[in-house]
């Protein structure tokens, strides 16, 4: 299927390519013709310094097709012009000189135009194509920029970034993080440590989309979740427990648990969005003097 629409997107293309260049060929002969004419009724001295003018605008314009139509044109005229008693066949001596000269400067212009032409539409090209690459490195690099490299979600520069798109609306703030985690550093290595945090990165960013996490610093995860009611948070977070329940990391069986404060409410500005993150983590370190793997929090108290 994705082969027929391509095939059909390509005919179609094509087809409007076509169209485009017999317009500009058309067009270019049209008004060529119409300079032709203009030189003959009015006797205007050396008229093919004019139609020389018409052949190079429009090839370098249009490039070959356009160019050879022209150029064809222009012979035909002087043919006409330069024949005895514009018989388009008989010539006088000086008459097919001048015919000459004309020949070898159409054809002359219309390859060396034509080629300007080409060769500036290729480098054209390619300078799209060049722009459209680093476009897409930049953005590339600009997630880079944005994404933690451990966990795979968002950093808090993204944070500062996209802090804005939480003000005025209702948001549900959550601050996690693993219970016991620099334990699990101590006993089994830091490989382990960033094994665990890759995989917690993983399953946030599937159960809460990774639009809504931030890696706030070493284990800590805020949880940024607009016009979501508390029991569906709830249930979330009860899932990524689920999902973390029992895990193996090089032949180290784990059971995960995770300590989560939060806050909602509006943030009206920065400053008190800032101040529910405050809040959220303020709650996450009541669940931890509390004895941990628990969930606490409130609606926001603004200062």
């Amino acid at each position: 299927m994705a082969n027929l629409f391509r095939m059909g997107h390509e005919k179609v293309f094509s087809k409007a390519w076509w169209l485009l260049e017999s317009f500009h060929v058309a067009f270019s002969l049209v008004t060529m013709i119409g300079l032709t004419l203009l030189v003959y009724f009015f006797s205007i001295p050396n008229p093919n310094m004019i139609l020389i003018a018409g052949l190079i605008t429009f090839t370098s314009i249009w490039g070959y097709p356009a160019g050879i139509a022209c150029g064809l044109e222009m012979i035909g005229y002087s043919l006409f012009f330069f024949s005895i008693d514009h018989s388009f066949f008989r010539f006088d001596s000086v008459g097919g000189a001048k015919l000459a000269t004309i020949l070898v400067g159409v054809v002359v212009t219309v390859i060396l135009v034509g080629y300007l032409k080409t060769s500036t539409s290729n480098v054209n090209v390619r300078l799209r194509e060049a722009n459209a690459m680093l476009a897409q490195s930049n953005a590339e690099l600009e997630e880079q920029n944005l994404t933690d490299a451990l966990t795979g979600i968002r950093n808090r520069y993204a944070l500062r970034r996209e802090m804005l798109n939480y003000l005025g609306r209702e948001v549900l703030v959550g601050m996690m993080d693993i219970d016991n985690f620099k334990q699990i550093n101590d006993s089994y290595g830091h490989l382990t440590g960033d094994q665990v945090l890759y995989h917690i990165g993983k399953a946030v960013r599937e159960i809460f989309g990774i639009e809504h996490v931030y890696r706030y610093g070493g284990d800590e995860i805020l949880i940024l979740l607009p016009e979501t009611e508390l029991k569906v948070f709830t249930a979330l977070m009860n899932e990524l427990r689920s999902d973390s329940s029992e895990l193996t990391f090089d032949a180290q069986s784990l059971s995960l648990t995770f300590s989560c404060g939060y806050t909602y409410g509006i943030p009206k500005e920065k400053e008190e969005f800032i101040a529910m993150i405050d809040q959220a983590d303020d709650a996450l370190y009541q669940v931890k003097r509390s004895g941990k793997n628990g969930l606490n929090g409130g609606p926001f108290q603004s200062k």
